[in-house]
């Protein structure tokens, strides 16, 4: 029982390596390949072999993987901003900290609101969220932001680990590492509070964030926004455009997906623009790296081999990014391989931006045991117009066996593993060579002609009569004791298989069984079903009876707010008109007491006159007042007149008197 297993593996292995050489014969000698439905396509060719496109490396040098599939640089050149996302920047640099208060988990919940339930489920299987048929907005929002916070959290772990950090939060915790790594997981911004300051402003810069803002706020959006970046990462150019319009974001004309992932994190949290370019401006760990093993691009047939030895491999386990290899040119076509981590597996996809159907394969080479190398074929139709411009295998082979040195894939010493690419172009219109391939293949002409002359070369050869007859009597022997051997075995085989009968027929009569209890069961249940589904169309109608006498009286209110509208109306016009007759009457008020007020004025003005008047005449008369006074006390006494004939007279007193009266009466004139 403990050898059935290792035999079976031997005896697939044994399988699959026939296979392989049968179709390498019919690669070199019939010139035709199989697809996935075991269809033969005629291959096109020959080409030379597989070349890289890139001149100025030197033989067996290290290449670092590309970023893009667009990115022709074979070194990391700098990333040169323009003016507007320097200005940008600078403006960042100037702003100030994050809020204390503020939790970035809650502004990515608000900001991923407005995803539509299409998106969000692309943005679940990105987040590796499990999605439930019955599952809310609200609640696909939660999850896709909690397995965020998780991504950052591990990513985060991972920079403290290259630093060295994470001995020392363990040490002040006084705890071990995997605890730390749980309480990050956990709760990040309660235990980041635990740390001192010293502490943070070491943590700050391992997460591209200044030493004179290492907050916790700071460091809990930098988490956030990474957690955000790797869900973002693995989905298609097409889901991204998508949410990027959804999110009212204009994308960049690059088809970098890369790019527009930062382009939406950089929306929702805008200085992390700011951290990431301080954290590339750190010196990093050595990258994933390519390197093209010498005298290994050959041709088979039509079909071009190239072998890349990929560098730092156990690196990639967690970095979570895109690495392209160097382009390499075949068929006059550019090809690149993509490698990348998918969960805790390696993914592995032939790229091509042209317009091209083909047959590939990738495999990893074991360099223990050649016949366990991983194979992985496929055949594909790639085209310019199309946004797909990679294809391959998800889940190649699991990270725990590939980076295990025992199993011969990955050495240790060197970190580097061996990836071998193999291309061949076939016809488009293989519907009419397609068919099927037998297990034998049809002999031609000149195979007939070898047989039939081999045939005649045995008919020559003579063998001794006495080993003949020899054999004869031993074959004779094996053959009566094969025949009892048979016979007994059928008469086991016989019994074996009434019993088998027996006990199918009783199976099948249990399943029989079965299936009648089961559909008597569905039946029920269909016709509660039913039932429950009749009930709820009786109480979806009376709702909408009662929806639509709501509706009625609604539209009844209307009605007579309307007629209440108009009435109001036609008083205000009324009211309106009333108004200005009221202005105008007003008006004329106005003007008469104004003409009142200056005829006032003026009679006003004339008796001030007359005061003036009257105050001059009053002194004028009491002056005239004292001077008759005075000429009177001067005026001599009358005299006497003697008269002869009677009394005497006096004359002054009388003229006295009439000047006197007469003064009088023209000053009560005056």
């Amino acid at each position: 029982a403990t050898q059935a297993p290792a035999e079976t593996k031997a005896r697939k292995r044994e399988e699959a390596k026939k296979r392989r050489q049968e179709d390498d014969e019919l690669l070199v000698k019939e010139r035709k390949v199989r697809d996935e439905k075991n269809n033969l396509m005629a291959t096109v060719g020959p080409f030379p072999p597989p070349r890289l496109t890139i001149r100025s490396i030197k033989p067996g040098r290290a290449i670092p993987s590309r970023k893009t599939l667009t990115q022709r640089a074979v070194l990391d050149s700098s990333d040169s901003s323009s003016d507007d996302d320097d200005e940008d920047l600078k403006a960042l640099e100037t702003s100030g900290p994050v809020a204390p208060d503020s939790d970035s988990a809650e502004h990515l919940t608000g900001y991923l609101n407005r995803l539509s339930m299409d998106s969000l489920k692309k943005m679940s299987e990105s987040a590796k969220v499990k999605w439930k048929g019955s599952c809310t907005h609200d609640e696909a929002v939660a999850e896709i932001v909690k397995s965020a916070v998780k991504m950052g959290c591990e990513k985060a772990c991972v920079f403290m680990d290259k630093n060295k950090m994470l001995d020392k939060v363990a040490q002040h915790a006084n705890t071990t590492r995997a605890h730390v790594l749980a309480q990050l997981a956990t709760s990040v911004p309660s235990f980041l509070k635990t740390l001192p300051e010293d502490l943070l402003r070491s943590l700050g810069p391992t997460l591209g964030i200044p030493a004179d803002k290492s907050t916790v706020a700071e460091m809990w959006e930098r988490i956030v926004a990474m957690g955000f970046c790797a869900v973002l990462t693995h989905l298609r150019p097409r889901p991204l455009k998508k949410i990027a319009s959804e999110l009212a974001i204009q994308l960049s004309d690059s088809v970098s997906t890369e790019k527009h992932c930062e382009q939406i994190v950089f929306t929702a949290f805008p200085r992390e623009r700011l951290r990431v370019k301080q954290s590339r401006s750190l010196k990093k760990a050595p990258g994933v790296c390519f390197r093209v093993v010498p005298g290994r691009s050959r041709c088979v047939g039509d079909m071009g081999y190239v072998d890349f030895a990929v560098l730092n491999v156990s690196g990639m386990r967690q970095d979570n990014e895109r690495h392209y290899s160097p382009e390499f040119e075949f068929a006059n076509l550019r090809w690149s391989l993509l490698c990348m981590a998918n969960k805790d597996a390696l993914a592995l996809y032939l790229c091509q931006q042209g317009t091209v159907h083909c047959k590939f394969i990738i495999s990893i080479v074991n360099h223990l045991d050649p016949d366990s190398t991983v194979y992985n074929e496929g055949t594909q139709r790639f085209s310019s117009a199309s946004a797909e411009n990679d294809w391959g295998f998800n889940n190649v082979v699991k990270f725990e066996y590939l980076l295990d040195a025992k199993n011969g894939f990955w050495n240790a010493d060197t970190d580097v593993i061996v990836i071998s690419v193999g291309i061949v172009l076939v016809e488009s219109n293989n519907k009419a060579t397609g068919s099927v391939i037998n297990n034998t293949p049809a002999a031609n002409p000149a195979q007939k002609q070898r047989e039939a002359k081999n045939a005649k070369s045995k008919e020559r050869i003579v063998e001794s009569v006495a080993n003949q007859l020899l054999e004869t009597e031993r074959l004779e022997n094996l053959r009566k004791k094969v025949k009892s051997e048979l016979q007994k075995t059928q008469k086991d085989e016989d019994k074996q298989r009434k019993d088998i009968s027996q006990k199918q027929t009783k199976a099948f009569q249990q399943l029989h069984d079965q299936q009648n209890a089961e559909k008597r069961k569905i039946a029920h249940e269909l016709a509660e079903r039913e039932r429950r589904e009749h009930q709820e169309r009786v109480r979806e109608q009376e709702r909408l009876r009662q929806l639509q006498e709501q509706n009625d009286e609604l539209k009844r209110k209307v009605a007579s707010f309307t007629d209440e509208n108009a009435e109001l109306a036609s008083r205000k016009k009324t009211a309106i008109a009333e108004l200005k007759e009221e202005r105008k009457r007003l008006d004329g008020l106005k003007a008469e007491v104004s003409s009142a007020d200056a005829e006032l004025a003026a009679m006003q003005a004339e008796l001030a006159a007359l005061e003036k008047r009257t105050a001059k005449q009053s002194a004028a008369n009491a002056a005239l007042r004292d001077e008759i006074a005075e000429t009177k006390s001067k005026m001599p006494k009358p005299r006497k007149d003697v008269r002869s004939d009677g009394p005497a007279v006096n004359f002054d007193a009388d003229i006295f008197r009439s000047v006197q009266q007469s003064i009088i009466g023209m000053v009560d004139d005056e």
